[in-house]
């Protein structure tokens, strides 16, 4: 019998299911082993494997050609086949019947077509072929395979999650680069969204690669607001957060650019998205500006007291000691701020306050910067936590005595003496505390620096005494009250009624610079408007309550509630 008519009738008896096949495989021994046996032609070994196969996928019970295939006349064949692209034909057709059978028959799974594609990768695609994904990834030796793009099979299975997660639990190199992206940065870059979750899971992720552009997944994931994916890189302990890129670019410059200058629909997610990384393990003490302004300080100059508070109190690792280019910190700049007595409060109850601050620009320590502001309950904190800081001067030689007094805060001036300041302190200009309460003409400051000894004969630099200037001005109710302090008779103006003339930002403007806050222009004003507060509160309140917190969600409101009342409602009633 001529070879082709042999195979051509076993062909179709297996196809037919014909059992007596088997008896004509054991009548043509030798035609067999001079053509596909042991002493066969390859050529012709492949060409019946070929053929072989196109029938299978005709199948739907494989005991024939099985039996066929392991007869020991046949194992020149069963090698060839075995080495076939026989299981990623199968993949590709989607023969699940075919599939079943043939992982059991020791294929090899390395095998790879013109794209370099293994049936794992082919497999990966299909949402029908998770079981045939399941039995390929028990093959250590194929799954870290690349395709002629340079792709493992992780890439074939972007839009089949089930194998995505069968795979991350392999050793499978979930960083396999391409054009110096891995996986989940090429993902996260190219809005390919719903693998995030289980890429991240993977023990070998490595989440904190840079593309290109300088940007990492955490990054384009800020940028677009994708908060489910951001918790799970936040949830991953190993991402690094604290990158800034050479355009100094972080997550937070990046969260607080599209918060704040470029309002959209997505900040809500934004909001949460800060709220995640206070209790991760960002740092909110890195700069985000190019003057070296931290997260925290930003917040602040912008005006958003809720999430200044939120940071503040809840990120573990909260530096207020942390000074930007210009040499202000996050306490020296909330006692500058305006109307944020409830945020002052806070900081000052945290370990880091800068209790020991001083401005190296003009050497303003912290208790001038409160004396000014006119918080003598801190004040006498300050004193009480250092006595040797009360006769500290600046870099006019001001004392922390002038300087309340030009700002007319009687409380600070009397906390002061009565903790034993020097009174008579004269400051670049050689003027006193008390020169100043006459040029004020501010009777009850007069009085009191009078009362602790102030010495009215104390000449400036000009040669000109506090008692020479009274003269001059020919105000005779100072007159009377410098030359005879016992006397009770004369008029005492309120002191809280400061004339406009007199007010420090018009009478002592250099004096009044001291508390403008060394930051940049480049943030917006923010307006705390009421739904933006409601916005603001349930998402901080929620978080917290989240994160095992009840109490701490309850605290908030109470203490940075700026715009409305302690009845303002949560986000989900009220559209911001």
């Amino acid at each position: 019998m001529e070879f082709e008519v042999f195979k051509t009738e076993i062909l179709v008896d297996i196809k037919e299911k014909k059992k007596h096949c088997l008896k004509k495989i054991e009548k043509n021994k030798e035609l067999i082993q001079s053509n596909i046996g042991e002493e066969g032609d390859l050529k012709k070994i492949n060409t019946f494997v070929n053929d072989l196969n196109i029938i299978i996928f005709e199948l739907k019970k494989f005991n024939l050609i099985e039996s066929v295939l392991k007869h020991p006349f046949f194992s020149k064949v069963l090698e060839a086949f075995r080495n076939s692209n026989i299981l990623i034909e199968a993949c590709k057709a989607k023969k699940k019947i075919a599939l079943k059978w043939l992982l059991t028959m020791d294929i090899n799974p390395c095998v790879q077509d013109d794209k370099g594609m293994t049936a794992l990768m082919y497999a990966a695609e299909s949402n029908l072929l998770f079981f045939v994904v399941q039995d390929l990834v028990k093959k250590d030796n194929c799954i870290n395979l690349l395709d002629t793009n340079g792709d493992n099979a992780l890439y074939h299975a972007l839009d089949n999650v089930e194998a995505l997660k069968e795979l991350v639990k392999t050793d499978i190199d979930a960083n396999c680069k391409h054009d110096g992206e891995n996986l989940l940065l090429y993902c996260c870059k190219n809005d390919i969204f719903s693998p995030i979750k289980a890429l991240v899971s993977s023990s070998n992720i490595d989440v904190n690669v840079v593309d290109k552009e300088g940007k990492t997944a955490a990054m384009y994931l800020a940028v677009k607001g994708r908060e489910k994916e951001f918790e799970s890189l936040c949830i991953k302990e190993t991402c690094n957060f604290d990158y800034r890129n050479e355009d100094n670019e972080s997550v937070l410059s990046i969260l607080i650019q599209k918060l704040y200058v470029e309002y959209s629909d997505l900040f809500p997610h934004y909001l949460r998205m800060i709220a995640m990384l206070v209790k991760s393990n960002c740092n909110f003490n890195l700069p985000v500006d190019n003057i070296g302004n931290s997260a925290l300080m930003a917040f602040m100059i912008i005006g958003d007291y809720y999430s200044s508070y939120y940071i503040a109190k809840y990120n573990p690792s909260i530096d207020l000691t942390v000074k930007n280019q210009f040499g202000e910190n996050p306490s020296s700049l909330c006692i500058k701020l305006k109307d944020n007595e409830n945020l002052l409060k806070t900081f000052k109850s945290l370990p880091t306050f800068d209790v020991n601050y001083i401005d190296p620009n003009t050497n303003n320590t912290m208790l001038m910067l409160c004396s000014m502001k006119g918080d003598a309950t801190f004040v006498t904190e300050l004193i009480e936590n250092n006595v040797n800081i009360i006769n500290d001067v600046n870099n006019r030689n001001e004392n922390s005595l002038i300087l309340a007094t030009k700002f007319s805060k009687i409380a600070v001036v009397e906390t002061l003496l009565k903790h034993g300041i020097f009174v008579n302190q004269q400051d670049y200009l050689g003027n006193t505390a008390l020169y100043y309460a006459v040029d004020l003409n501010n009777i009850r400051l007069i009085k009191l620096l009078l009362k602790y000894k102030a010495d009215m004969n104390i000449k400036n630099n000009e040669g000109v005494s506090t008692l020479n200037y009274a003269h001059s001005i020919a105000d005779k109710n100072i007159l009377n009250i410098l030359t005879n302090p016992d006397d009770n008779s004369s008029s005492i103006i309120d002191s809280k009624v400061v004339s406009e003339e007199n007010k420090p930002e018009n009478k002592y403007r250099e004096t009044f610079e001291y508390l403008y806050p060394c930051i940049n222009n480049d943030y917006p004003k923010f307006e705390m408007t009421y739904p933006i507060e409601c916005l603001l509160r349930s998402i901080y309140s929620g978080e917290l309550g989240r994160l095992n917190y009840p109490e701490a969600a309850l605290d908030v409101l109470p203490y940075i509630g700026n715009a409305g009342s302690s009845s303002v409602p949560l986000y989900s009633e009220f559209k911001y």
